[in-house]
């Protein structure tokens, strides 16, 4: 057996462990009931932990615990073979271990304490109950087989023998015995095959002397400082809640990745808090952005910063693409001038730290028509199947990116001609991007039919299924092509350009990428005419989306970054710098007047008071989620009601409030609507953050409401809290 036949066969026993341990991981786990009091009702709830641990109550209580609650484990334990077995449990406050109808211990303090059971091979009853009285809790159970200290071999004591009850021996519903040892043989063997393929790769590299092949490029520190540049810039008000202007679409990406990581990871089926009840899945972009926050809220928890600093990464990726993309259709400088304006664009830094999906299909844009780029003049497979897939990832990512396929099928024309037929790779990378664009927007349509939820994709945005809109108001949905009305407005034409001019490209950047545009010798410049041309063409037909979303604009940075690059060449060129002023001084000059006109574009463009606006957040969503967290049941769904038109499905108080259920507008809510999903779908709260509008719109909902029970609200102003019976 060769080693490369080894290296496939455990990494393929690795994929089909992890696909076996997944179908045998079914029923694994307690059954957990969650009991507490909340200021406006009785919580009671119910999920299955794999493990118990203070981790799982977390999660149970969605990061807002009560000061006081009880939870109630209860399912089979499976032992292997016949011995005498150590529970234990180190809780804060009270537990209680019950196996096969038998006290094995009450725990009554902050402390480990232990118990000591005989069981036979199979499955045994146990009920694992804790109480928690104040703020601080704690609970982990764990165990020993008795016979398997070692305390006579290796000096330690039972404390130090135990460790945390695995979910292999933690069932629902008695499993047979054989999946309870496959359960458990098959349990580390992905984490084991994939080691020994790393270990076994390293190996190879090793000995082969593969490292000593690779040829290291020289760092190019101009872009080392271009980056830190930009870095600088998107890492400003970092701290923030997503409160700032586009916040709902944000926030809509948040509450999808905090979906992810609560209920499930399956990336195919992105779901929603909504959605109400039932399974929320909603038709969308292709949600890697979403999974990959959802990966790091599993870790570290739901916090916002971590959404922005994956934007972040993002962003920064994309200065890196444009480089690269420069230096390989032109030279070093041209790249380095294109991702100079990116790093220094007001619209870049502002959305490069937003949790929008416009900046990873921006960034895999740039790799995209880099990576056909580098095939075509190289020839090289590798930059081919790269710039496959983030060509691919872009277009599932947001669907704007297919415009990206116009300068690749340039490239391609430009590089064989009519021999670009006979290239299977040419034309295999672009049906994989086309093929995988096309299968994830069917089976988001899919997704939108089975539940009436959508991203404004294909189908307009801010509904439900028909059943629900039958009882709603007129709904003002959002779509995004364009209107007559809207083409034949100058207000859209002049709102284009002073964007350009000011937010986008800022005036230094515009003048200067405005002559990169004149400067018709430059070399494969007709790749970037075609691909700013065919962004423009874009931003006509989706005029509508344009005028209100100013990410829907940064497509156009890609080109406009690379005829900057043309025009201010001689800025970043640092031989030519060099020699034509001693001891360094042009490359010094060059970056000061590059820091200044960085600096002073991003002051001029007035994008932190519109839009980072760190002095006029809208916290009202926050302070009364909060509440809404603190003082309703876990599982009670919540119907909202947060602006006076195009509120329909937002996200935003039901994601601070960690709940579910449905949002519309003053325009959409009626009191027949409410009446339906509180009797259909068991809706128990409603909240408005416009309560005045309400009452000067829709008084007949205000009428309506006044025959529920009101509960108190500590803010805003304008909030209003009911009670639905």
């Amino acid at each position: 057996m060769t080693r490369s036949l080894l290296l496939v066969l455990l990494l393929g026993l690795s994929a089909l462990a992890a696909i076996a341990r997944s179908g045998l991981e079914a029923g694994q786990g307690l059954s957990g009931e969650y009991t507490a009091d909340r200021l406006w009702g009785h919580d009671v709830h119910t999920r299955v932990d794999r493990q118990i641990t203070t981790a799982a109550i977390d999660a149970a209580w969605k990061d807002s615990p009560p000061t006081k609650f009880s939870v109630r484990w209860s399912g089979f334990v499976m032992v292997g073979r016949t011995d005498w077995y150590i529970f234990a449990t180190q809780s804060d406050d009270v537990s209680k271990v019950t196996i096969d109808g038998f006290v094995v211990l009450q725990n009554t303090g902050n402390d480990i304490k232990t118990g000591r059971v005989r069981l036979t091979p199979g499955p045994h009853p146990i009920v694992v109950e804790h109480a928690q009285f104040d703020a601080r809790y704690r609970m982990e159970l764990l165990w020993a087989r008795e016979n398997a200290w070692g305390v006579g071999w290796f000096g330690r004591d039972v404390e130090q023998s135990l460790s945390r009850v695995p979910a292999w021996a933690l069932w629902t519903v008695p499993p047979a015995t054989w999946r309870m040892q496959a359960a458990r043989i098959v349990d580390p063997i992905p984490v084991l095959t994939f080691a020994a393929f790393a270990v076994l790769a390293l190996w190879t590299v090793w000995q082969r002397n593969w490292l000593a092949r690779i040829t290291v490029p020289r760092p190019d520190w101009a872009l080392l400082v271009i980056l830190a540049f930009g870095a600088y810039f998107r890492l400003q008000y970092i701290e923030l809640p997503m409160a700032e202007k586009h916040s709902w679409r944000q926030i809509t990406n948040a509450d999808i990745a905090r979906n992810f990581s609560d209920a499930s990871l399956n990336i195919l089926y992105p779901r929603v808090s909504w959605g109400g009840a039932g399974e929320p899945y909603v038709g969308m972009e292709f949600p890697l952005l979403q999974w990959t926050g959802a990966l790091f809220f599993r870790w570290l928890g739901v916090r916002d910063v971590i959404c922005r600093a994956i934007a972040v990464a993002f962003s920064l990726a994309t200065i890196v693409g444009l480089y690269g993309l420069g230096r390989c259709l032109w030279d070093r400088a041209v790249g380095r001038g294109a991702a100079f304006l990116y790093a220094i664009s007001p619209s870049a830094i502002f959305f490069g730290r937003t949790f929008l999906s416009d900046t990873p299909m921006v960034c895999f844009s740039v790799f995209g028509v880099w990576g056909f780029a580098s095939y075509l003049k190289t020839g090289k497979r590798s930059a081919l199947a790269w710039g496959t897939a983030t060509a691919a990832l872009a277009c599932m990512v947001k669907i704007p990116a297919v415009i990206i396929l116009a300068p690749i099928a340039f490239l391609a024309w430009h590089a064989k001609g009519w021999a670009v037929v006979r290239d299977r790779f040419v034309l295999g990378g672009v049906a994989v991007v086309l093929l995988l664009t096309i299968g994830w927007y069917a089976h988001a349509d899919v997704l939108f039919h089975q539940t009436g939820l959508g991203e404004a994709i294909w189908h307009p945005s801010g509904g439900y299924s028909p059943d629900i809109m039958a009882a709603a108001g007129p709904t003002l949905t959002v779509s995004h092509w364009s209107t007559l009305s809207q083409l034949t407005n100058p207000e859209f034409y002049s709102t284009m350009a002073e964007r350009a001019w000011t937010l986008h490209l800022t005036p230094v950047g515009a003048i200067v990428m405005l002559a990169g545009l004149a400067m018709f010798w430059m070399p494969n410049r007709l790749v970037v005419d075609v691909w700013f041309g065919t962004v423009l063409l874009f931003i006509l037909a989706t005029a509508e989306g344009n005028y209100y979303h100013e990410f829907h604009q940064l497509p156009m940075l890609l080109p406009a970054a690379l005829y900057f690059g043309f025009a201010a060449r001689p800025a970043f060129d640092g031989v030519w710098l060099r020699r034509i002023t001693p001891y360094g001084i042009g490359i010094a000059v060059s970056a000061a007047v590059l820091a200044a006109v960085g600096l002073w574009g991003v002051q001029h463009s007035r994008v932190v008071r519109e839009l980072f606006r760190p002095d006029a957040l809208d916290r009202r969503p926050i302070i009364a989620g909060r509440q809404l967290r603190e003082g309703t049941p876990t599982d009670a769904l919540v119907i909202t009601v947060e602006y006076d038109r195009y509120g329909g499905n937002s996200p935003i108080l039901l994601y601070h409030a960690r709940r579910h259920g449905w949002s519309f507008d003053a325009a959409s809510i009626t009191p027949e609507v409410i009446r339906q999903l509180h009797d259909r779908y068991g809706a128990r709260f409603f909240v408005t953050l416009i309560s005045s509008v309400l009452e000067q719109q829709r008084p007949e909902v205000i009428r309506f409401l006044q025959t529920q029970e009101r509960l108190p609200l500590q803010g805003p102003g304008d909030a209003a809290l009911f009670a639905l019976r």
